[in-house]
């Protein structure tokens, strides 16, 4: 990171908006959403592959380990840290998803 904070890098730190100009938001997006997509369909893939029949995603890829976090230390904030949220709000909605305990097991035969 050091190379970016000298200026010394390009305008993008992943290469993932490479190409595309910064201030073009709705470019921005669509590369998003399509390198998203993409990610989703190797994943789907792999858990296929690896038995996995439950909705494996991207977006789920950082939730799961934010409600694994937070079930070890209990505290929405060091959670919030943890994501480099701008507020604990943003966590918040990260666990929410994950209220209903009986998903638990899932969870952990998904990830073993």
């Amino acid at each position: 990171m050091g190379y970016y904070d000298e200026g010394e890098g390009e305008d993008w730190v992943f290469p993932i908006s490479e190409g595309i100009d910064p201030g073009d938001e709705e470019a921005l997006h669509r590369r998003k959403y399509q390198r998203n997509s993409a990610a989703n369909r190797h994943l789907k893939e792999l858990a296929g592959q690896a038995g996995i029949e439950k909705l494996v995603t991207f977006h789920f890829s950082r939730n799961a380990p934010a409600w694994k976090l937070y079930q070890s230390v209990g505290d929405i904030y060091k959670v919030s840290k943890f994501l480099g949220h701008s507020n604990v709000e943003q966590a918040q909605d990260y666990i929410d998803g994950f209220v209903d305990e009986s998903w638990d097991e899932d969870f952990i035969a998904a990830m073993t």
